[in-house]
Parts: structure tokens; sequence; C-alpha cells
């Protein structure tokens, strides 16, 4: 889904940007008076009179610059570029505007771009150091660790004793995992701030560097020691704190973090991002309700509209649309002093992003009313006006009007990530899938984390057979994600695995068991690994070579330890050591799963039921026992049970969509189809990568009287394409399809891709010889009919028989 932060923030500018083509305005004032307004930081008045100026036929390098340099200042650099770039072309360009062109750049989202101009302003002035400094901005932006460390070094040699610089280099030498060069770079820190007069932020920032650097290396009690250490001489410093809890999760010592917070919020109730904090630490351990009441009850005190702002984001990850916007007009009415629903508030003193973000919440709560004001008084941003257009046509069901307002829109606002995401699902809704794939790149690149647009591209592609370009999409992610992302790692392992890249795989599994809350996952994943690989006996010997596997956060290797151990006659070993990790660890919750699937294995439904529920009750941070609980469920045919089984664990995570299918597949097994379409219609639209979810709606849509030809025939064909999620028989489902209305070429597409993968090749041979015939193509369709009828698998062997004189006879005949 979509990660929209909100932020409210009272407009200090607007922006207009010339590269569309705009009308020239009418100018109301001089440029002097647009700088003294600039120079007071009064931004929205300046840019709004150097505006007419810029649309001009040919402005002045100094409107440029200065119309540019407001909209940067207005941080919207994305649109500052053009005016910047026109200016920077310029051959009476000052320096300073090449300067501000390179942060626009950067800050921008084109940092290659960045580093080419630098590079040519660089080989023209070598000495630069301020294009020196830019330019290791924009290869640290762009992940080129190596070079953006060489360049700040002579700029770190130029300006010696310079804490932020020292502190970049120190972050860089850790990207590199150049843990000496580090290791100097926290000594001359160290030397720096032990002297009068640095600020508090300067030390806490870095102490909380330096205790990431001790934790990063493995040194958890060397990291622990040292953020303990600030947190003495600044206790409510909030980056410190959540230094801390960071450590300690890391150490598997969840609860302590959890019960750290917890005192830390009753020491200090007025330090808003300390609870703030915890109360999305709450949320993610699966406590909304506790979650809300903290901030419900800090509501109460604040003196402005940041704790209900938290609110709004909490409800809004949690899709309460509507308590997301009761929750927003509280803030409103805090920051701007009349309630959102006043027709006379003047949306446009709020910043257009602030006014973005809002308007598309109130959409998505049905508040339209509300919604078109905000519209209206985006006159200083059409291209978001328009996006919040296409919106609404999104949420009233016109997906084709809604994906034509979006590509209209990026015309002149290209870079939104959520609108590019958004309008990917308006191209998957009306079958659009390479423009969908298109879209979510786009989102992808404009802003790698801001989306879940790279784990849906993955999807995707690895859904098409894609492998390397998934494994592409997904890399970009996780190398721009701040904590490793470690669903992004997991995923990647496999993708490599399916791709047959097992070395690079087993690379990126040792990488994620740095991480202890995910250690056996990904021991578990690679044992599966070599057993595809290697069989079944390399994989237990892998897992008999782990020391700690009946340690606490090692239950998934030891229940994959448990499932081989029977493949291999040692079933005696297997239950005696699950009775003894039981009996050493009777409150852990990861030996409670291991005990639900024994007993799931052994048929003993009843008894795995109890056992998951006992491992909710001990520790309920995680999707896998509510999953597999509702799968339990399910074969019980407790089927409202099993269904709140996966909806629960669809909270925590699913971004592959395997609860909500278990919910779906739940349903239909319980003879409630109408429910079932209902819910494949959604998760299509969240997953179009979903294969097995379209060919579901196809079969049950089948039963159906009332259904709808073109979204069944829709359907049909998003299985066959994403065939590597859905199964080889979506290739059949399609293409008998297919042929049923004579779209022969779609027919023709579906067997030939079932004939390549050699699956049930007697008819799918069959199939593509009557997709042959109707394309008029009777020479190939008689070699596919011979070679179906010379096996014993074909099913319609009289048909193929009595097509086949058809087309000799005709052969004869011409």
């Amino acid at each position: 889904m979509v990660g929209l932060c909100l932020t409210l923030c009272a407009a200090g500018c607007t922006e207009q940007a010339d590269d569309l083509g705009l009308e020239q305005l009418e100018i109301k004032g001089s440029v002097e008076e647009a700088a003294a307004l600039a120079q007071a930081k009064d931004y929205q008045g300046a840019t709004a009179l150097l505006e007419a100026h810029a649309s001009v036929p040919t402005p002045e390098t100094r409107v440029l610059t200065m119309y540019g340099s407001s909209l940067i200042a207005n941080r919207r650099a994305s649109l500052g570029m053009w005016a910047l770039g026109r200016a920077a072309e310029r051959e009476d360009a000052p320096r300073n505007v090449q300067l501000a062109f390179l942060r626009a750049l950067i800050s921008g989202g084109d940092p290659l771009a960045a580093i080419d101009r630098a590079t040519e302003l660089l080989e023209a002035e070598p000495d630069d150091i301020a294009v020196l400094d830019l330019r290791a901005q924009a290869y640290d932006a762009s992940m080129d660790y190596e070079n953006a460390l060489a360049d700040l070094e002579i700029v770190g040699d130029e300006n010696p004793e310079t804490p932020i610089l020292i502190e970049r280099l120190l972050n860089l030498h850790i990207q590199i995992e150049d843990w000496d060069g580090a290791r100097e770079r926290i000594a001359e820190l160290e030397s720096l701030l032990a002297r009068a007069g640095v600020d508090k932020d300067a030390r806490t920032i870095f102490c909380a560097t330096a205790a990431t650097f001790e934790q990063q290396r493995g040194e958890i009690e060397a990291a622990e020691a040292k953020i303990r250490g600030c947190l003495e001489d600044y206790p409510a410093e909030a980056n410190l704190a959540f230094t801390l809890t960071g450590i300690l999760d890391a150490d598997g010592r969840s609860e302590e973090a959890t019960e750290f917070l917890a005192d830390l919020v009753e020491r200090f109730p007025k330090r808003q991002a300390i609870v703030h904090g915890y109360g999305q630490r709450l949320v993610s351990l699966g406590r909304r309700e506790d979650a809300e009441a903290l901030l419900l009850k800090s509501a109460k005190t604040a003196t402005d509209h940041a704790t209900w702002l938290a609110i709004a984001n909490m409800r809004l990850a949690a899709d309460d649309v509507d308590g997301t916007g009761e929750a927003l007009d509280k803030a409103i009415e805090i920051l701007l002093g009349q309630p959102s629903s006043d027709p006379d508030l003047d949306w446009s003193r709020m910043l257009p992003e602030s006014r973005f973000g809002i308007g598309d919440v109130y959409i998505r709560a049905g508040r339209l009313e509300t919604a078109a004001r905000i519209i209206d008084s985006l006159t200083d941003e059409p291209a978001m006006a328009g996006l919040l257009r296409a919106r609404i046509k999104l949420e009233q069901g016109d997906p084709q009007g809604a994906l034509e307002d979006y590509q209209e829109s990026f015309k002149t606002f290209p870079s939104n990530a959520v609108a590019r995401y958004l309008a990917g699902r308006a191209a998957v809704e009306v079958g659009e899938f390479d423009l969908a794939l298109e879209m979510y790149q786009d989102a992808l690149r404009s802003e790698p984390t801001g989306t879940d647009a790279g784990f849906v591209l993955a999807q995707m592609l690895a859904a098409e057979g894609r492998y390397g370009w998934a494994m592409d999409a997904l890399s970009f992610r996780s190398a721009r994600s701040s904590n490793g992302d470690p669903l992004a790692l997991r995923m990647l392992a496999r993708l490599a695995a399916a791709a047959s890249s097992h070395k690079y795989a087993e690379g990126l599994r040792a990488l994620l068991s740095e991480n202890l809350a995910w250690v056996g996952f990904a021991m578990a994943d690679q044992a599966h690994d070599v057993e595809m690989v290697l069989g079944v006996q390399a994989a237990i010997d892998y897992l008999d070579g782990v020391k700690e596997l009946e340690d606490p956060g090692y239950h998934e290797a030891f229940s994959a330890w448990y499932r081989l151990a029977f493949q291999v006659d040692r079933e005696h070993e297997a239950r005696k050591r699950l009775e003894g990790l039981l009996a050493a660890h009777p409150e852990d919750a990861g030996a409670r799963i291991v005990e639900a699937r024994a007993l799931a294995d052994d048929d003993d439904l009843e008894g795995a039921v109890a056992a998951y529920q006992k491992s909710i009750e001990l520790s309920d941070t995680s999707n896998v026992p509510h999953y597999e609980l509702g799968q339990v469920l399910a074969k019980l045919g407790r089927t409202d049970e099993a269904v709140a089984g996966f909806d629960r664990a669809a909270e925590f995570e699913d971004i592959d969509g395997r609860a909500a299918y278990g919910a779906v597949r739940a349903l239909h097994e319980g003879g409630r189809g109408e429910e079932a379409i209902d819910r494949l219609r959604t998760i299509l639209i969240d997953r179009p990568f979903h294969g097995a979810s379209a060919l579901l709606f196809v079969q049950i849509a089948s039963e159906q009287a009332d259904a709808d030809p073109e979204e069944v025939y829709s359907m049909a064909r998003r299985a066959n394409r994403y065939h590597m999620h859905a199964g080889p028989s979506s290739h059949f489902e399609f293409g008998e399809r297919a042929l049923e209305r004579d779209a022969f070429e779609d027919a023709l597409l579906a067997y030939g891709a079932a004939v390549s993968k050699n699956y049930d090749l007697a008819n799918a041979l069959y199939g593509r010889a009557r997709a042959l015939v109707g394309l008029g193509r009777g020479a190939e369709a008689m070699t596919d009919l011979e070679a179906a009828l010379n096996t014993e698998d074909l099913e319609a062997v009289a048909e193929a028989t009595a097509l086949l004189d058809e087309l000799r006879a005709d052969a004869q005949k011409g």
C-alpha cells in the first residue's frame, strides 16, 4: 500500500514551474521588491512576484535564479530545477547559480546528473571546494560511497576540525565497512566535542552515530554502554532513546526496549517525539488500541497540532480513513484556527504539499466537498489539483479517467511517487500491465522507500518469470532503506534462489542473519534452498551445524530441521528434541509455533490451534502464528475464525498477499463465493501480480450466472501473464476462453507459453493447433496435432483426429 506520511505546515511559499508553457502573466511588482521579500524570508510573496517575471519569453538570468531559489527555499527542488537549469546554462550565469542548480539536482532526485554537471565544472575549476563538496553529496545519494569519500576527504582537508564534515566522513567509512577509518573519525569527533561551546544537538547526534557504528560491527555491549552513558547526560533526547531501542531489538531484547520507552514516557510525558515514537512501537507490536489511548491522552495536554497529526498517521497506516479525517480535523483547527468544514477556511495558508496530502485523505474518507475546496485552493499548483481529481475518479470506480488525468498531470509534476504508484494501480485496473510496470518503476525511482512500489514491481516481474529484473527492482529499494529492510532482503534472496543464483542468495541470507530477529528465517530459507539443490541430507547437515538451533529466536531454523528429520528416519530424535525445546523455553512464543506445526503435521488440529493461541498470548508481534492458525481453522471448517486469523496476520505484514489470499480461500471453501469475489477484487488492486487470486476469481465467477464476461476474461488474461504465481494451468484457462471468443492471437500466446514450459504438452499442442487454425496457419497446426496424437496423454483424441483429417483434406484440395 501507499506509505503516505502526512505533514501539516503553514505556507511559506508557493511554486509554479515555467516548463509548463505558461501564458505570460501580469507583472504586479518589481524584481527588487521580490528580492526584498525573499530577504525577509517571505518566499510566498517573492515567488508570486517572480512567477510573472519568469513567464516572459526570455527572462533575465537573475530572475530565473531568484525564482528557482525561492522554490527551493520552499522545499520544492524538483520544480525549482527548471528555472535554475535554464539560468545555469547561460554564459553569464554566476557561480552561485551553478551551486544552486547542483543542490536542486541532488535534492530533486537526479544525483547522476549532478555528478556529470559538477565534473564539468571541476574540469574548468579543479580547486572549487564547494563544487567538490556537492559532487560528494551526489555520489553519496547515488550510493557510490567510495567516490563520495574520495571527494569529501579533500573537502575535509581544506576545512579541518569541522564536526559536520567529520560526521559525513564517518558515515561513508561505515557504508564501505572501513572500520579502521571510521574509528579514526570517531576519535576526531570525540576530541572536538570534548571542547567547550559544542551544542547539545551535535553531542547527541555524534553519540547516536558512534553507538550505531559499534552495533553494525556486532559490538552490542560497547554500543549499549556508549548510548546509555549519553542518556545519563541527556535522558529525554529522542534520538538517543530510539538508538538504544534499536540496539536492544537487534540483541533480541525487544521487551526490554518496550519497557524502557514506557518508563521514559512516564518520566517525560511532554516530550512529544518520545511519546509518538512509543506509540509507533505499540502499533508495530499489534497494540494499536494502547497506542491510540496513549496519543489521545497526550493530545489533551499538547499545545500544537503534532500529536493529532501523529494520530492521523497511525490511523491512516491502519486504513482507518474516517478516523484519519477526524484527527486531521483536530490538527487543522489547532493550526489554522478554523474547522476544516468551514467554507471560508483559507486553505492556501498551508503549503501545497500539505494540502495535497490532506486532500488525498479526505477523498479516501468520502468527504468530497472538503476535498473539492482544497482542490480549488491549489491554483498555485494545478498539477497537484489534477492529481487529486484523478484520485477522486479512481475512488469512484473510473480507472480509465483517473489514468488519463494522472498522465496529464505527470507532464507538469513528474516526480510524485505516490501519484505514480496510484497511476500504476489505475493502469492495472484497466489491464494496461506494461504501463503499470512503467508507473511503478517511476514511483520506485522517485522515492525508493516512500511506497511499496519496489515490492509490487519485483513481484510483478517475478510472477512473469523475469527474476533478474525483479532482483534489480528490489535491490534498488533495499539499498536505499535506512534499516537494511529485512523483508526486502528475504524476498531478494528468494528471487536469487529462483534465478539459480544460489551463492548470491546465501550471501544475502548471511546479511539477514546479522539481524537477530530474522536469523531463524534466514537459516530456514537457506536450508530449503540447499534441499532443492543438494537434497534432504545436505539440508539437514547444514542445520545440524547450527549450535544455537534450540535458542530463542532460532525457532524457524529448528522447525525446518524438525521437518527434515522426519524425512531421514530421525523421527524419534526430532520428537525428543522438540520436547526438550518446550521444556527449556516454556514461555517462548517461537517454540510454541514449532509445537503447533508438529501437532498439525500429526493431524492434531485442535492441539495445533491451542498451541498457536498460546504463542500469540505469549508474544503477539508477528503475522506468522495468525496466518498459520488461519490455515488450521480453515481445515476445521471454522470459516469466520479462520478469516479473522488471516486478517489479523495481514495487519502485521502481507507484502506478498498470502494472508489476504488465505482469507479468500477460506471463504470460497466455506461456500461464501460472493464475499470471496469482493475480496479478490481488493487483493488484485494492491497486488496486481497475484496470479493465483486472478485464477481463483475466474473459477468462482464462472459459477455465477451474473458474472461480467469481460471482467472474467480480463482476470484470465492476468492469471496467464502472472503464470509463475498462478501456476501453468492459467495458460489453459486463458487459452480456452480466448478460443471461445475467437481471440486466436491470445489463445496462441497462452498455449504457446504452456508448450514452451513443456507443461501438459499434448493438450497444450492441441490448444495451440486450434489457435493456429483460427489464424489460417493450417500447416503449422497439422504439425502440432501430429505431435499431440503421437502421445498417450491427449484428452481430446477424437476431436484432434477429426481436426487433423479436416486439415489434411483441405491441404489436398489446395
